[in-house]
């Protein structure tokens, strides 16, 4: 009963609708947001020794899109988990490493399209019921699907929508234990970028060690959502390689040529010459701010006071080694004395296991008193900003509460108003009042009813009563599953959903809302799964007509009569047509635009039930799909949609009226929009919501047309964003 779809975005770029599968979006470089790259449990250790991510050749043309900062995921197809958060530490190129992930290290890779990556921040993974609402557009299927399972492919390129919307659902985590990182080196690939190494502590050696302090906490990372570089490594020129190397890399077409090794590079790690502390002694020791700096860069599950006694031991592991690793405890304090302002915000990002260490040198003997009176100074200093934030506090608190105050006055004062308005209304005309205002808000003839959609985070099964002149928008009794694609119709007082589906599947189904009874009842299914349909109703009748099924495009048309209580095939249309336009005037069926799986159709048919077959219209400027048809004043508008000649989501309108032999092009909406759409009440069409174009943001704007007054933007607020949905009158 369930047939797999592919992303609405296919429908806008090369001419490829939303019911056809395929493996790569091809987005163009400006609308490629993040790219996702595979591994497995055995590989993506590799993945992150290597700081490389690679995909098939197939996925090249993709590849070679990816700049330098692009953020990249990594999936694990094993249990389907999504890594990240990763961005590209060069380009994208064809078989830069052509031995990666081979059995032995010497095999050719089976992965040529290769990226260099670096992590921009450590986050914990997303299980796939997690992130797949994100990128469910991406979703395909390659094989007839199993009833009821979803699809398990997706394609790898996101948009910007997308990787903002994905971005948002990482949590930050610290860096796992047991992530390898590679001795540090500067490679000559122009993929790779310099490496960082993870602290160690450094041997002795002659001489004097460069190094630059900077300490950089895992809160102050976090904080600004990517990790960066601490200091610039100075480089030991005792350990330099004099090897030269090819600076041409790799050749794009050949992945069997090896590169040279890569000349290796010892960078001191943050370390300062210290002085001799002992004239007796010449054993050297390093420096303690080498080893806090070390410790800010630990994972925080490492992060041990004994670390730093076994750090600062020297060779001999002599009785002054064990001295200074006591003072060096002790150094903490000073450091940790200077404390910043914003220590509110930073002490809630510090691990646990900082703070316990600082506990631990507080405590500690070896601490002197004069230490000790130092961090009172700064801890009093930060309790009297505290004292002077809860001043301000409750200088807001006193505000609002004065506000409130108001506010109670205001009501107090309406409710005055209200009492004297009732002692100047009849009250056997009070409850007729009630109900005509009920009327107005609930009623059939002024409001709108919206059903199901997408915000851009779920499939919505809402079904919402909406007021234009009161702005108001009242949630009703929703359907059992959410619902987009599908199409509405009014009938005997009743709201039809036909069809549609919900991101992984489409539907037979077809629902009916009794406005009378707030409630949903399920009527006899379509012959098929389907959506992206057109539903009208003639003469007290249903037609459905045109849609797909994730496979195929129809041309089938079929009529529900409620007496009968079954569906029955009538008379196919001329033409197939998915993404369509459908709308009854003067007791005719008319059929516009739409896909046919090849191209989309400028043409349009009318089907008159007292005539047995469909007859064609005049054409329209352009193929149109995902567009919107209304009836006003005797005329069919054509509204927005993807076009053909644009090659985009377009904002213009066409109008056709019978007696006349052609369309004609009237003033545009004020904003592009497709997937939207259009309901025509007292007089105005009304627009709603709807898709720009390809990685942009789902609108949350309504216009109204009005004959003699254009396309106005409305300020209706109470909507807000949605697509694919449906919108009807009763």
């Amino acid at each position: 009963m369930v047939k797999s779809k592919s992303s609405w975005s296919q429908v806008v770029k090369g001419t490829k609708p939303t019911n056809l599968s395929i493996s790569t979006r091809n987005l163009q470089p400006q609308d490629l947001g993040a790219v996702i790259f595979g591994c497995t449990n055995n590989t993506i250790a590799e993945c992150h020794s290597r700081q490389l991510f690679g995909l098939p050749r197939a996925h090249i043309s993709y590849v070679r899109n990816i700049k330098e900062g692009l953020p990249l995921f990594l999936f694990n197809y094993d249990d389907r988990k999504l890594c990240g958060i990763y961005e590209a530490a060069g380009n994208g190129k064809f078989c830069p490493e052509s031995n990666a992930w081979s059995n032995d290290g010497q095999g050719k890779t089976s992965y040529p399209a290769q990226v260099a990556m670096r992590v921009r921040v450590w986050c914990f993974p997303l299980a796939e019921n997690q992130f797949r609402n994100a990128i469910v557009a991406n979703y395909y299927q390659n094989s007839p699907s199993v009833p009821g399972q979803k699809l398990h492919y997706f394609q790898f390129e996101l948009d910007h929508a997308q990787t903002r919307v994905l971005m948002d659902m990482f949590t930050p985590s610290p860096p796992p234990n047991n992530y390898w990182m590679p001795p540090v080196a500067t490679p000559v690939d122009e993929h790779v970028r310099e490496l960082v190494s993870p602290p160690v502590w450094t041997p002795k050696h002659e001489g004097k060690v460069k190094s630059e302090k900077v300490a950089k906490s895992y809160a102050d990372m976090v904080k600004k959502n990517k990790f960066e570089e601490v200091g610039k490594e100075d480089v030991d020129a005792e350990h330099v390689s004099s090897g030269n190397e090819s600076s041409n890399g790799f050749d794009d077409l050949d992945c069997g040529y090896t590169p040279p090794e890569r000349e290796e590079y010892a960078l001191s790690d943050k370390a300062v010459e210290m002085n001799q502390r002992h004239s007796d002694k010449q054993g050297k020791v390093h420096s303690f701010n080498w080893v806090l700096e070390g410790h800010a860069a630990l994972p925080a599950q490492q992060w041990n006071p004994d670390l730093y006694a076994n750090a600062t031991e020297t060779e001999t592991n002599d009785a002054y080694g064990s001295k200074y690793a006591q003072e060096a405890k002790c150094t903490i304090l000073d450091v940790h004395s200077n404390l910043p302002e914003t220590l509110d915000a930073e002490v809630n990002q510090l691990s646990l296991g900082h703070s316990n260490l600082l506990v631990q040198l507080l405590e500690s003997e070896s601490c002197t008193e004069a230490k000790l009176i130092d961090v009172v100074k700064e801890l009093s200093g930060r309790i009297e900003l505290m004292e002077k934030k809860q001043a301000w506090s409750n200088k807001e608190v006193k505000h609002l509460q004065g506000l409130n105050e108001r506010l109670l006055k205001r009501i107090v004062e309406l409710k005055g108003t209200v009492k004297t308005l009732n002692s100047k209304i009849d009250p056997l005309t009070l409850d007729d009042s009630l109900n005509q205002f009920v009327e107005q808000c609930l009623g059939s003839e002024d409001v709108i009813y919206l059903v199901g959609g997408f915000d851009g985070f779920s499939f919505l099964p809402s079904l919402d009563s909406f007021s234009p002149s009161l702005d108001i928008l009242t949630p009703l009794k929703p359907m059992a599953v959410g619902k987009s694609y599908a199409s509405t119709v009014a009938l005997d007082g009743k709201i039809f959903v036909l069809g549609g589906g919900d991101g992984a599947c489409w539907f037979d189904t077809v629902d009916c809302y009794d406005r009378s009874r707030d409630d949903w009842t399920t009527c006899p299914s379509l012959t098929h799964n389907k959506g992206s349909l057109a539903g009208v109703s003639v003469n007290g009748r249903i037609y459905a007509f045109g849609g797909g099924d994730g496979s195929q495009c129809f041309s089938d048309v079929e009529i529900f009569d409620p007496t009968h209580g079954k569906w029955i095939k009538n008379q196919p249309m001329l033409e197939k047509r998915f993404a369509l336009g459908g709308v009854a005037l003067n007791g005719a069926v008319y059929a516009v635009g739409g896909f046919n799986g090849i191209q989309y159709l400028s043409s349009a048919e009318r089907l008159d039930p007292r005539e047995p077959n469909w007859k064609m219209l005049p054409v329209m400027s352009a193929g149109r799909g995902c567009h919107t048809l209304a009836v006003l004043n005797e005329r069919i508008f054509s509204i927005g949609g993807y076009d053909t000649g644009a090659k985009a989501m377009v904002a213009t309108v066409e109008v056709y009226e019978p007696r006349m032999p052609s369309w004609v092009t009237v003033e545009p909406m004020n904003y592009t929009r497709g997937y939207h759409s259009s309901a025509v009440l007292g007089g105005s069409i009304f627009t709603f919501g709807g898709v720009k174009g390809e990685a942009d943001t789902i609108l949350d704007v309504v216009e109204r047309y009005k004959e003699g007054c254009g396309w106005v933007t409305t300020g209706v607020k109470s909507i807000g964003r949605r697509c694919y949905c449906s919108a009807i009158v009763l």
